[in-house]
């Protein structure tokens, strides 16, 4: 069962896990099941974009000089 609080007193946190939680009919499993995937479809555009070049990092704009235009010095 979820406590549930005033408005007052909710934590926007808390109400971002309840309307997760109420839209997998209260299921937290799929609930669980579902953050997962998303953080791993996360971590693969990241990763992707990382080895492409596509995120700056501050080692590789160090490198270019402070420049993020993508030519290498």
């Amino acid at each position: 069962m979820v406590r549930t609080d005033s408005i007052e007193t909710r934590d926007p946190m808390q109400e971002r896990i309840d309307d997760i939680l109420s839209a997998h009919g209260g299921d937290a499993r799929s609930a669980i099941e579902m953050l997962l995937i998303y953080g791993d479809g996360v971590a693969d555009s990241l990763s992707f974009g990382y080895v492409r070049g596509r995120i700056v990092t501050s080692a590789r704009l160090e490198r270019r000089g402070g420049r993020q235009d993508g030519n290498e010095p």
